[in-house]
């Protein structure tokens, strides 16, 4: 079997069982996607092929999925945060950076990398938004949060995120100013 077409029909039947898998567990359907996405990467002998599907499945969830994905979430956000609970708003935004940058420099130090180097790192970490999303949603629907705080991290993703090229940007300049690019990276970029 080499048609990357049937392998993705095939990696896509076997994330949805999963999915309704993890669902009849009791667990969120999400994780049970999750498992399929790391078994079938696993299982993954052929470069090639994988590259393929990664492409095909990238286009798809990109192209078409992620939309409707944002599209429902956006019905869930409420505005009016901006305007009686903007301090909170601010806060969480913040919070959110720190820790993101702070946690994969410190994940980074730990790991024998230079403070640079983890900081920067952490700059391009701060793009994790849709996952933030997906579980704000996951969290919505139980009735865990309230649909003001489903709106206020919504919003801390989308900052988040849009903010990673600007401190990339910054954080690559920086580096190379102190001279901390590998020469491999210096060369490429």
């Amino acid at each position: 079997l080499t048609n990357p077409s049937l392998h993705a029909s095939l990696a896509l039947m076997m994330a949805l069982t999963f999915a309704e898998l993890a669902e009849l567990a009791d667990l969120h359907g999400v994780i049970g996607t999750f498992l399929a996405g790391m078994f079938l990467r696993s299982a993954m002998h052929e470069r090639r092929l994988s590259y393929e599907i990664s492409s095909l499945v990238r286009n798809i969830s990109v192209g078409f999925l992620a939309s409707i994905f944002f599209l429902t979430a956006g019905f869930s956000v409420s505005f009016h945060v901006f305007q009686t609970q903007f301090l909170l708003v601010v806060l969480i935004i913040l919070v959110a950076t720190f820790a993101k940058i702070i946690g994969s420099l410190v994940a980074y130090r730990i790991t024998g990398g230079n403070w640079r180097e983890g900081l920067v790192i952490g700059l391009g970490m701060n793009d994790r938004g849709a996952v933030e999303i997906i579980l704000a949603g996951i969290a919505l629907r139980a009735g865990l949060i309230s649909q003001d705080i489903f709106s206020i991290l919504v919003f801390m993703a989308i900052v988040t995120t849009a903010t990673v090229p600007i401190l990339l940007t910054w954080g690559v300049k920086w580096l190379s100013k102190y001279q901390s690019l590998s020469p491999q990276e210096e060369s490429t970029g």
